[in-house]
Formats: C-alpha cells, structure tokens, sequence
C-alpha cells in the first residue's frame, strides 16, 4: 500500500469528530491534521517506502535475467599478442578465429533452461515486496500512533494546567480570608503561613504543567515529521465514558490482519523460494547464442565472423561452493520462520497487554470518581470543622490536597483511556484510523 493510498484511507474512513478537520481560519489543529501533516513529513515513512521500491527494482533486475542478453565487444590487439577469439566470443564459448589485430562484436544470449531458477528468484522477489509493503504499514500505524498519543498527552497537560490554574485561583482569596482571621485574633499566625504555603506549592504545579504542556507540544511537533509551521491549539478530541471492557476475542484470532505478522510470513516465503532458487544453480542450464562482428585480418573475407550455438553448464561443485550456499539459504529460511513465530507471539502478547491496560485505566478512572466524591465530601466536613473552630488547618489541607491529587488522576485516566483504548483496537487489528473512530463512536455513545 502506498503512502498516499494509505492516506486516502485514512482520511476516508475516519470521518468521526475527533478527526474533523479544523475549521477554515480557526487557527486550531484537529487529530486528522495531525496526521495528514505526520504522512507527509516523517523521514521512517520515507525510508520504508524506498525499500519497497528498492525490492521492486530488484526483481525487475532478475526479471530480466529470462531475457535476450545483447553486449557488445572490441579488443585491440598488440604485436605481441596471440589472444584466440577475444573479440567474438559468447561466455564460456570460444571462437575459432586466431584474433591478431582489431576486432570489434555483438553477442546475443537467451537462457533456455535454468532448471526454474529465475523464476523463483522473482517469486522470492514478489513475496519480498509484499513483505516490504507490510513493513510500511507497520511503520505506517507506529507513526500515526505515536501521533495520537501525543494530540492526547497535549490535551492532557492543558487540561492538567487548566485544573491547577483554578485550584491556585480558589486558593489565593482563602489566603487572603485567613489573614483577616489572624488579624481578628480569630485564628493563629501558623494558619496564614500555612495558607501561604499552600498557594506557593499551587503556583509550583501550574509552572510545572506549563512545562509538561510544552514538552508535550515539542513530542507532536517531532512526531507529525516538524513541520514549518503549526497552529498553537488544537480541536478537542471526545473522551470515552467510564465502561467495562468489550470484545474478550482470543489473542490468536488477531494474527491475520495484523501487519507485522503479514511481513514475517511474506518473508518466510521469500526465504523458502530463495532457497529453491540456491538450489536450483546446482543443475544443468543451457543457453543459447549469436556472435557477430569484424575482425581486421589479412585473409580474403575475413573481416566478418558469425558464430551460434547452445551451450550447457553443469556445475561440478569441487569446492562445495553450491553446497555451501544453499546451506546459507537454508538457514535464512530456518531464521525467516523463527521470526515469524516470535512475531505472532508478541502480538498475542500486545494483544493481553493493551486489554490489560485499557481494563486498569477503567478501573482507575472509577476509583478516581469515587476518591473525589469522599475526598469533597472530606473537605466539606473539615471546611466546616475549621470554621466552627473545631478542626486545625491541617485538616483542611490535607482534604484539599486529597481533592486536588484525585482530580487530577481522574483527568489523566481519561485522555490515557482514549489512548489506550485506540492501542487496543490497533493491537486488534484494526488501523490507526479505525482505532481512533472506534473509540470516538465509544465517547459519542456514552455521552
């Protein structure tokens, strides 16, 4: 699949909200752009494309091996020279002519029979590129991944800095309140100063999630391939509700469409048909032959010479150099299938680990829920408490900071759902594309 053709896809089959694109002059950056931007500007999608061209060009080069063969010959021959017939002369074939001046030739060869050599040389060439096709892909989906995961972890950290922003604005009057209740003699002094404290240590949050919204942004400005220029806010993507996990399917039924799996055994085929092709070079080939040209000589009507015939090697291995290679296909063949079972079973693996994650991010989401509600429900009693003079501030703080921790879990489980929930459809089988559709249909539904 080509980059473009795996682009229109993309963009085709992703029609869901999260990948809209961003309004005309909105100045905003959607998930779609991201990767549109990310396909045309990552150097891995550039380097995976050219080995499938590079695969392709090879077989055109075998390919051509089953063809008429024509190359031309001249030699200049010096007095003391007695070269026979190196001006026309086939490979392997030797012309009768005794060639002590210039000579000058066309030869034209045409394999007959190469006991099904070439072609299982192309059919291990074919399979290649579909190997090669599959690796892009492969590269194809990691990119567009780690697209996702970045758009994400973007919108997190401006929701992380959006939340520490009103924590510090809710804090700053309440230092100021309990001032005026230590000046009344209403309160003591440690109380300010703890208050003080505490805005300090909110200021600290909103400068570190400053920080991490601009690491965040840097990680999908490298991930869409750096473009030139880039739009400073982005289209709000749709976080999926709390829910149990779907789609318990075995981890073996995910093989087929996975591509990484598809580029191990196309390679495992390559490997097999090249060692067909290894072995075949032990066994007889004919070829057939034309020689034509001019020789400079003193004879009568021998300027022209013409020659044609059949030739037929049969490889005598001596020095086991056949043996050996084939020995050498062999073991490729023997290392292609390893690979592919090692791929399948990291699959399998992935498969178990994204459903695991994506179930332990649900879980934690909901005791996130509910952490907030005791941890309001805390700060309500101790806000109480503390007015009524019955509770330190120590109390208050800490409900506060209960509050504030489990809040903040609860925004990061949400965009780490989506997240995780697109890696599982992914590890499924499905595109980047469909992941993320899949996962918006789950947010559009549960709203």
């Amino acid at each position: 699949m080509s980059r473009n053709t795996w682009l229109v896809a993309l963009l085709v089959m992703a029609p869901s909200t999260c990948l809209a694109a961003s309004p005309a002059g909105g100045g905003r950056l959607a998930l779609r752009d991201a990767l549109d931007l990310a396909v045309r500007h990552r150097p891995l999608l550039d380097g995976a494309r050219f080995r499938t061209e590079e695969v392709r060009a090879r077989r055109r080069g075998v390919a051509g091996g089953s063809l008429p063969q024509l190359d031309a010959q001249a030699v200049r021959v010096g007095v003391l020279s007695g070269a026979k017939g190196a001006g026309l002369q086939t490979a392997g074939v030797v012309s009768s002519q005794l060639v002590r001046d210039n000579a000058a030739g066309l030869n034209l060869s045409q394999r007959i029979y190469d006991s099904g050599e070439i072609r299982k040389r192309k059919s291990a060439l074919v399979h290649q590129i579909e190997s090669a096709r599959a690796d892009e892909v492969v590269s194809l989906q990691q990119v567009a991944l780690q697209v996702v995961a970045a758009f994400v972890e973007v919108q997190k950290q401006e929701s992380l800095l959006a939340l520490a922003r009103q924590v510090l604005e809710q804090r700053s009057p309440f230092v100021a309140q309990v001032g005026s209740w230590v000046g009344a003699g209403l309160r003591s002094g440690v109380d300010v100063k703890l208050a003080m404290v505490q805005e300090t240590r909110t200021r600290s949050l909103v400068s570190i999630a400053r920080t991490r919204r601009d690491q965040a942004w840097a990680s999908l400005r490298r991930a869409m391939g750096s473009p030139p220029a880039l739009p400073d806010r982005l289209v709000p993507i749709d976080l999926p509700p709390p829910a149990a996990p779907d789609d318990a399917r075995p981890a073996t039924s995910v093989l087929a469409p996975r591509p990484e799996v598809v580029a191990a055994r196309e390679a495992e085929s390559a490997a097999a048909f090249e060692t067909a092709a290894v072995r075949a070079t032990r066994h007889p080939q004919v070829v057939g032959f034309v020689s034509a040209g001019a020789v400079n000589t003193p004879e009568p009507g021998g300027d022209l010479e013409w020659a044609g015939g059949i030739a037929v090697k049969v490889p005598i291995d001596v020095s086991q150099v056949y043996h050996e290679r084939e020995r050498q296909a062999r073991w490729r063949a023997q290392q292609a299938r390893a690979l592919r079972v090692e791929s399948e079973e990291q699959v399998k693996l992935e498969v178990e680990q994204a459903r695991a994650e994506h179930g332990n991010l649900l879980a934690q989401q909901q005791f996130a829920v509910d952490e907030i509600e005791a941890a309001r429900a805390a700060l309500r009693v101790a806000d109480a408490q503390y007015l009524a003079g019955l509770g330190s501030f120590f109390d208050r703080l800490s409900a506060e900071n209960a509050l504030l921790e489990a809040r903040t879990r609860f925004e990061s489980a949400g965009f780490d759902l989506f997240v995780a929930r697109v890696r599982l459809e992914v590890a499924r089988g499905l595109s980047a594309a469909e992941a993320v559709e899949a996962a918006s249909r789950r947010s559009s539904a549960g709203r």
